[in-house]
């Protein structure tokens, strides 16, 4: 077996996250065929050449392109029509290129990688971002760095929620109990809270550095499900921790009322 070296692990990575690699090639089959032993092979995959695939009706190329590993003989207007077919699957489609033939797929694709050294200006101009290093371990770091900043957004965003809405629920509930007056929070301890909330504990929370275990959580489903999933964090969150939080601190209140 030949020995591919990085490569075979960038792919492996790849795989690790979630996402699917694809090979495009305007090489014949035979070719194609030796460059996927780089670990793009998998049992039950399909193998086709460009010509054969575009004479496909549109049914049977939605069915087939999930199994679809490598398109040999392609043109850049095959390699369009497997980038769009792809979409049709509510997939996050990245492609990589060099060629003027890479064009159509660059641009048509949800981001697009050209190779800042070999690549051609036309590869460059329709895509979205230039790789400075042709490697395919550029993109690995990409997707580990993408996975890095949603996670930190994800956190910012439910621990600013449930403390806001915490914050405000105490206000509010501890001022009724007094009868209109002034409740646990004042104005001035509401200011202070959010500036802890929105200063040090966010930093706290997005500081932690970024790493290839991030790559275990998949960004293949970010769309609508992530967004649910999202939402969904959020609920469970302030469910434990804000209602917690409410009962400690309406109890403490109602305590030290109760002194005075």
């Amino acid at each position: 077996m030949m020995a591919f070296g990085p490569v075979w692990e960038a792919i492996a990575d790849c795989k690790l996250a979630g996402d699917r690699v694809t090979m495009c090639t305007g090489d014949n089959v035979l070719t194609a065929w030796s460059i996927t032993q780089c670990g793009i092979y998998t049992t039950c995959i399909i193998i086709m050449e460009g010509p054969h695939f575009c004479t496909l009706s549109p049914d049977v190329m939605r069915n087939i392109v999930p199994r679809l590993w490598v398109l040999a003989w392609s043109s850049p207007e095959d390699k369009q029509l497997l980038v769009e077919t792809l979409n049709d699957h509510d997939d996050i489609i990245g492609v990589t290129g060099d060629g003027a033939n890479d064009g159509p797929a660059l641009k048509t694709a949800n981001v697009g990688f050209s190779m800042g050294v070999t690549g051609t200006e036309i590869a460059k101009e329709a895509s979205d971002i230039i790789l400075m290093a042709d490697n395919f371990l550029s993109i690995v770091k990409a997707i580990m760095w993408a996975q890095y900043v949603n996670d930190s957004v994800h956190k910012f965003l439910q621990f600013q929620i449930t403390t806001d809405i915490t914050a405000v629920i105490i206000t509010f509930i501890t001022a009724l109990a007094l009868s209109g007056e002034e409740g646990a929070l004042s104005a001035v301890w509401l200011l202070w809270i959010n500036l802890i909330m929105d200063t040090f504990t966010p930093l706290a929370l997005v500081t932690d550095p970024a790493s290839p275990v991030l790559l275990n959580h998949k960004l293949n489903c970010w769309r609508l499900e992530r967004k649910l999933n999202l939402f969904v964090g959020m609920l469970k969150n302030w469910y434990f921790m804000g209602i917690m939080a409410i009962t400690f601190i309406g109890l403490s209140f109602l305590l030290g009322l109760y002194q005075v």
